[in-house]
């Protein structure tokens, strides 16, 4: 009996190191799955760092589809539109008459250009470039050939260096001061004289101021 349990202690003994063994063995493969598993996480992590890239590359589409382009076209617009403002000064700038504009010079006759001046004598009409000695001179005949800030044709008599004696004289001003008569055109639908006034074609209001009878010359009186 004694040798049958000197017999049993060592196999027992054999038994509980193979199983400490299996033990530390299994131990091992545990823990290298737990490393596998973190290499996985790993590989998830970077997985993500890739989705990650992937977000930003489609920020960085965002952008390049965004407003840089779009904005330019809008900023043509917008000078388009400061084109169409240059338009409505156009539009502003236009105005009935105004120097350039020939000016009638009796029945036949008309100046303009070089020689804008009318001159109405005895010996009929002609265009000067600035002055017309003693005879009538005309710079305008109605306030159609003026434009602000000179916007009336007023005529008077004056001296100058043409003509010590003193001649009628019509020019564009700002009012007809001093005793100078408002020039008219008798034909034109636009109102010209000053409220109670009327624009006269009579030969005798016409030679008051120097001008001969003629369809197109008025006064206002």
């Amino acid at each position: 009996m004694v040798l049958l349990g000197i017999v049993r202690i060592p196999s027992l003994a054999w038994v509980l190191a193979w199983v400490v063994a299996c033990s530390v063995a299994c131990g091992g493969s545990t823990f290298t799955t737990a490393g596998a598993g973190d290499d996985g996480g790993t590989a998830s992590s970077s997985g993500g760092s890739a989705d990650s890239g992937g977000s930003s590359g489609e920020a960085g589409g965002d952008d390049d589809s965004g407003g840089s382009p779009d904005a330019v076209p809008g900023g043509e617009g917008g000078s388009g539109e400061a084109g169409g403002g240059e338009g409505g000064s156009g539009e502003a700038g236009s105005v009935e008459g105004g120097p350039g504009l020939a000016i009638q010079c009796g029945p036949q006759t008309q100046c303009s250009g070089a020689t804008p001046v009318c001159c109405l004598g005895a010996a009929g009409a002609s265009c000067a470039h600035a002055e017309c000695g003693c005879e009538t001179q005309l710079e305008c005949t109605s306030d159609l050939d003026c434009q602000l800030p000179t916007a009336l044709c007023c005529i008077d008599q004056r001296q100058d260096a043409t003509c010590a004696a003193g001649h009628f004289a019509a020019k564009c001003a700002a009012a007809c001061l001093n005793g100078a008569s408002h020039l008219c055109d008798p034909n034109s639908q636009k109102i010209q004289c000053a409220p109670g006034a009327q624009c006269s074609n009579d030969q005798s209001d016409l030679q008051n101021v120097g001008l001969p009878a003629f369809p197109g010359y008025g006064v206002c009186k």
